[in-house]
């Protein structure tokens, strides 16, 4: 039978039409080739048949049209491949879709789902929407549905409360129980944006005025090759390196203190450590310069972050104050989505020259401290505790297992020549691997903890640190961790003789890496630093468990107001609208920035 019906199309069919399949070929090589592929297409094809039914109750015109369609290009493609004369666009759909049959039923499977998923959100998200936002019109909602008999508490578990037959109610809150209530979300926009930093709008709108006034001529000066030795891009440098100051001094405010003092000593500090920089990075022997470059910086940045965050503010209450630079607590001014960036910016901004140090601190050559001296400093110091800790220790021992412990110092020497067998004495490799793997084997969650609870059982008394603060170190240190080991990678990846052509050609440590190897190397791992940023920014929503009033608490605590009880999903849904949004313009920016690069990408 299959082959007189081949026979047969092959008579009316033109010279240049012939099949080159028959469908007996065509059944032994797709359906009847093995036994469990004939078994899952029959399940499978059950599935879809029953699906597809289904479908056609509950969206018949538009399920009836995507079969006419679907059926359409199946057999158009199928009839150009027994022919042989494709189409381009029967070999797209050959190529993508329709490569087999069981593609075929997975993509009538996947075109009928999307259909449905979109149809279901349209219809909860804006056809059945309720979009008001007034109190009082949900008052009367309520009055009136405790005149038709539904108690107050029937209304606290469904908030649409859509069974008024009042006209102007009903176009107002929606007249239907099964669709989004997006008054929860209009209501309470500004406090998912800014929370109380509403109130200081000036001082948001200034911060954003200065990010404008440094970008536009930044898209002309540094695009231009001609500005690339112009004062002019100096300048700019300078002031988006000071903006941070800037914008920090509108979004906190400025004590008297810090005008006085604090401030101006951290400012003091990456001034000096800037020209002492410059000075040292022309004086002979390339060890000695890191060193000394790695010991400045790092007594700046100390200084300066003691300046800033050490603050004498005890008041546990938002700072009254007229004026756009009066001073706010951070701890009650900042919130919603305003700190979720601030935590992101701050965190990426801090974490990616840590990531670099510590990258290149783990992969440093530098001499380290000799034997004899590790050894010595260890044994002097395991008899000093063996001789005072340890009996007393001993004394004070419970079990077996205090005991043990009780003559710890003999852990020194252990540690000590571990220390030498391993690093060779190089302390900054020593401390950079351990930093890198102590901070990623622990949670984010776990560190965020330790910042607001234990934390400050080790500062001295009377020193206070704001919770803000805490939590915007705690996710620059943790995130410097990961970024090392990206950054580690791509250092990894440069071929030896690059550092082999700098060494030729005479280059310092300082200028091999910065004009050579660096470059390279962040190329080639953009897409993984980048994606580290996305799951920073997506990780910030964990400060809510710590009590921080970040973007997804404030969503949370729409649920209790009196007007939106139970009201959850729709803030949810515009939080997961935010975090797209910026996880996908990041994502973007970055395969931008690689083509822009010559790296390949898809």
């Amino acid at each position: 039978m299959l082959e007189n019906l081949h026979q047969f199309l092959n008579r009316i069919l033109p010279a240049d039409r012939q099949l080159h399949i028959t469908p007996q070929q065509f059944v032994d090589e797709n359906i009847t080739r093995s036994w469990w592929l004939t078994l899952w297409l029959l399940i499978f094809g059950t599935i879809i048949f029953t699906y597809t039914r289904a479908q056609l109750v509950t969206m018949p015109l538009l399920t009836t049209i995507v079969l006419i369609l679907w059926a359409v290009t199946v057999l158009w493609t199928a009839f150009n491949e027994a022919t042989k004369k494709h189409h381009r666009y029967t070999l797209w759909l050959k190529e993508n879709l329709y490569s087999s049959i069981n593609n075929v039923f997975v993509t009538l499977f996947l075109i009928l789902l999307i259909f449905s998923t979109v149809r279901g959100f349209l219809n909860y998200a804006y056809f059945n929407a309720a979009n008001s936002n007034d109190p009082e019109l949900r008052a009367a909602l309520i009055a009136h549905n405790q005149e038709i008999g539904k108690s107050t508490s029937d209304f606290a578990l469904d908030t649409t409360a859509a069974f008024t037959t009042d006209p102007e109610l009903s176009r107002l809150v929606g007249d239907k129980t099964d669709g989004a209530r997006w008054g929860a979300v209009r209501a309470n926009v500004l406090n998912l944006l800014l929370r109380n930093m509403k109130d200081h709008t000036d001082r948001l709108w200034a911060s954003l005025a200065i990010i404008v006034v440094l970008a536009v001529p930044s898209f002309f000066i540094y695009r231009q090759e001609k500005f690339r030795t112009s004062w002019l891009r100096t300048v700019l440098t300078y002031l988006w390196l000071l903006s941070p100051l800037a914008i920090y001094a509108l979004i906190r405010g400025i004590p008297e203190t810090d005008v006085q003092g604090n401030g101006l000593l951290a400012l003091g500090a990456l001034i000096a450590a800037y020209f002492l920089s410059q000075y040292i990075s022309r004086m002979e022997g390339q060890t000695e310069r890191s060193l000394l470059l790695i010991l400045i910086w790092g007594f700046a940045v100390i200084v300066a972050g003691a300046m800033l965050i050490f603050q004498p503010l005890s008041a546990s209450v938002t700072v009254e104050g007229s004026g756009i630079l009066a001073p706010l607590n951070p701890d009650e001014a900042w919130g919603g989505f305003f700190l979720t960036i601030l935590i992101s910016v701050f965190a990426i901004v801090v974490s990616f020259p840590l990531g670099v140090a510590l990258a290149l601190g783990r992969r440093s050559e530098i001499t380290g401290i000799p034997a004899w001296l590790t050894y010595s400093l260890a044994g002097a110091f395991t008899i000093y505790e063996l001789t005072n800790s340890t009996p007393r220790n001993v004394e004070a021992a419970r079990n077996s297992i205090e005991l043990v412990f009780a003559y710890w110092p003999l852990l020194i020497p252990v540690i000590a020549y571990l220390f030498q067998r391993i690093y060779n004495g190089n302390v900054v490799a020593a401390f950079s691997t351990l930093y890198i793997e102590i901070v990623r084997g622990v949670p984010l969650i776990t560190v965020l903890f330790t910042s607001l609870i234990l934390f400050p059982i080790f500062l001295p008394p009377g020193v206070r640190i704001l919770n803000t603060t805490r939590i915007l170190w705690a996710f620059a240190l943790f995130s410097a961790a990961y970024l090392a080991e990206n950054i580690r990678g791509g250092l990894q990846a440069i071929p030896q003789g690059q550092y082999e052509a700098a060494n030729a050609l005479g280059l310092s440590t300082y200028h091999k890496y910065r004009y050579i190897i660096m470059p390279q190397a962040l190329r080639l791992v953009i897409p993984a630093i980048v994606g580290q940023f996305i799951s920073l920014f997506k990780d910030t929503s964990l400060v809510s468990i710590v009590g921080i009033w970040d973007i997804l608490n404030v969503a949370n605590g729409i649920a209790a107001q009196q007007n939106w009880l139970n009201v959850r999903t729709e803030p949810y849904i515009f939080l997961a609208l935010i975090y797209f949004i910026g996880s996908a313009s990041m994502a973007s920016y970055s395969r931008r920035l690689e083509r822009q690069l010559g790296v390949g990408t898809r």
